[in-house]
């Protein structure tokens, strides 16, 4: 390792570090309200009044907000290791095959269609495939919830999930994986803002999984975008440099990356306050 790289690795791990400290002032922000609520649904519990349905009903809630504070949890634990690209010889063919079996079961659940089309042509590509596999199953799970967010109607919600192979402007070959649905999508004013850490458009949300994506697409010198699906919904699209095209000498994530998405979330904070 060069004098210059090593350099490089020390001021992106003290950066990191300084932008954990940070993050994690916000997450504790985050976590203070599903546990308030978990105290005050579990100090009903003790009343003697209660029934046994009255009981149950207070015990759901309080696995609900647990269960909140987990994924909470395990989402800033994937942001704060997505930096890490690995060295995984990763099959696309067989990602998607892993993907499809651990999410099949939720989509049903939902009422969701799982369509899976492979175009990767038998395309590795070197990288950490827990992370990627975690970036992938968040997505689809974004459209799992997208598609019950429609009311009932004569076609029913669908999710594909797939991979495809191109050349670049520059001739890189590039891997996109996608995930598309036909749910409500999203509006324009807030595509730009869906990726930043904490940003969330739902109740139970925890605002990091988008924001996971993304440092797990950058961690692989890749990227993530969104755009309105060709039926409707939206279509999320990660693309990522095929094996050949993998540079060695390229940090893991761009400096500054994670500093600056605590300064983002730290400014919509004043911002918010001071509309109070």
């Amino acid at each position: 390792m060069s004098e210059t790289r090593a350099l490089q690795d020390s001021l992106h791990r003290h950066e990191r570090l300084a932008s954990l400290g940070e993050m994690a002032a916000s997450l504790a922000h985050q976590i203070r309200t599903p546990l308030a609520s978990a105290f005050l649904y579990a100090s009903q519990l003790s009343a003697t009044h209660l029934d046994h349905q009255e009981t149950q009903r207070y015990a759901d809630k309080i696995v609900a907000r647990l269960r909140h504070l987990e994924n909470l949890v395990k989402d800033m634990l994937l942001f704060a290791k997505g930096g890490s690209a690995g060295t995984d010889n990763i099959e696309v063919s067989a990602l998607l095959a892993e993907v499809r079996r651990n999410v099949e079961a939720q989509a049903r659940a939902g009422g969701c269609e799982l369509r899976v089309r492979d175009r990767s042509c038998g395309a590795t590509l070197p990288g950490n495939q827990e992370a990627l596999h975690s970036a992938l199953q968040n997505l689809v799970t974004n459209a799992i919830q997208a598609c019950g967010a429609v009311p009932a109607r004569g076609a029913g919600g669908y999710i594909e999930i797939g991979a495809g192979i191109e050349r670049d402007d520059t001739g890189v070959e590039m891997i996109h994986f996608y995930v598309s649905d036909n749910g409500p999508g999203i509006a324009p004013d807030l595509r730009k803002r869906i990726f930043e850490p904490f940003f969330t458009t739902r109740a139970q949300g925890t605002g990091l999984g988008l924001a996971v994506v993304q440092a797990i697409a950058q961690a692989h010198q890749g990227k993530v975008s969104v755009e309105p699906g060709a039926e409707g919904g939206s279509r999320f699209v990660m693309s990522l440099p095929g094996a050949m095209a993998r540079t060695a000498d390229k940090p893991d994530l761009p400096p500054g990356f994670m500093r600056n998405s605590i300064n983002k979330v730290r400014k919509d904070v004043r911002l918010k306050r001071g509309m109070a």
